[in-house]
């Protein structure tokens, strides 16, 4: 599967990775992405299954993205990854179905899990 992170700080995005593809044996492919505009860039190249996305970025933020890319791909898991508690973006990230909404700082074996079970959602 094809993984793409989106974080607009470069160590927190960096982390998310090295925790994703540390003994990563099932071959997925893993990007990152500083922000919405490189996100959006990046999938004119590529085609991405799951998003892990932070929802406080400058520009745009990962609520919006993740409304355009489900309705563009509908079947795309989306996984926000964020500092915020906050409970309107909670239930915006529900009435949208993303797949996940974890709080960070997270566990690597929380996030792993989030991500194995989003890619066994396409195998249902």
């Amino acid at each position: 599967m094809n993984i793409l992170i989106i974080d607009d700080e470069p160590l927190i995005a960096q982390t998310v990775y090295a925790q994703l593809v540390e003994k990563d044996t099932a071959g997925d492919r893993y990007d990152i992405a500083l922000g919405v505009a490189e996100a959006k860039e990046k999938l004119e190249k590529m085609e991405y299954e799951i998003f892990l996305c932070d929802i406080v970025m400058p520009e745009e933020n990962g609520i919006s993205f993740a409304k355009w890319v489900l309705e563009n791909r509908p079947d795309t898991k989306i996984i926000f990854l964020t500092a915020h508690a906050d409970f309107d973006y909670m239930k915006e990230a529900i009435r949208m179905r993303s797949f996940d909404y974890i709080l960070q700082p997270v566990e690597r074996t929380e996030l792993k899990r989030a991500v194995e079970r989003a890619k066994s959602a396409f195998t249902i």
